[in-house]
């Protein structure tokens, strides 16, 4: 018999039950389609499924829409999704540190499980996120408009550049070149982060802070360009940072002689 093809709310809650043993929660009788997830131990919320009037969210929204309310910590990142599509400010929940993610398909589901695995670490206990906390991999967009990524590392081995509030020593950033070339070209390693912002890139990124970036490994143009991340990772766009599908970072490190570093 063939299997039937999960709703993306199933989809969400089949990744919370197998990644933090979290089962759905019914908190109203009024709102029985309404389901929270939240840690087991401090039993915090970290997702919640709803189906809202669109109306509520966007004038321009109509119907029905199943959301997932997510945390997003950084104010950054939090207003730029806001300008994307499938994006909306939190429904019921604090508008500067959550969001609204539509559950209708215009949002990529590998997007909406890092959201909710951001989310978790993000309202763990002190202890907890220490425990989940590691190196992790990001997706960083790089545009043309502030420097020529073709030539960040011309003539050196590191370079310093805007980052996330998330982001850490012994992370990992692979940049993304944007139009024309559409493309990742570097693989990178934090080697410092938090630093203050200086005038010029404070001119494109006035809230940011800096990152210092040391060159691992470089990618030609043709290796990992935009229609083959669409096609076979599921990213659509790369507007801001977000973390590496683990298929994706298995084959940028695979590629080429992964342990040469430059």
């Amino acid at each position: 018999m063939e299997q039937k093809e999960k709703s993306p709310a199933e989809e969400v809650l089949a990744f919370a039950a197998a990644q933090y043993q979290t089962e759905p929660e019914r908190l109203w009788q009024r709102y029985p389609d309404y389901l929270v997830l939240r840690h087991k131990g401090s039993r915090k919320w970290f997702g919640i499924l709803m189906k809202v009037p669109g109306t509520v969210l966007s004038a321009s929204e109509s119907g029905m829409l199943e959301i997932l309310n997510v945390k997003v910590s950084d104010p950054v990142l939090h207003g730029m999704l806001l300008s994307r599509k499938g994006y909306f400010p939190a429904y019921h929940m604090n508008h500067a540190s959550w969001i609204s993610i539509a559950l209708d398909g215009s949002v990529p589901m590998s997007e909406i499980l890092e959201f909710l695995s951001e989310s978790f670490l993000a309202t763990a206990g002190k202890e907890e996120r220490a425990s989940l906390e590691g190196p992790k991999n990001w997706l960083f967009p790089a545009a043309f408009h502030v420097a020529d990524p073709r030539h960040f590392f011309d003539d050196r081995k590191e370079i310093t550049w805007t980052q996330s509030a998330r982001v850490r020593e012994q992370d990992q950033v692979f940049l993304y070149a944007g139009v024309p070339i559409s493309c990742i070209l570097y693989r990178c390693k934090v080697t410092a982060a938090d630093l203050p912002a200086d005038e010029k890139m404070r001119e494109s990124f006035p809230h940011g802070k800096m990152m210092v970036l040391r060159l691992l490994q470089r990618y030609p143009e043709d290796a990992f360009p935009r229609e083959l991340l669409k096609r076979d990772y599921g990213i659509v766009s790369v507007r801001g940072p977000r973390y590496v599908p683990e298929e994706l970072f298995c084959a940028l490190c695979g590629y080429g002689n992964r342990d040469a570093e430059i």
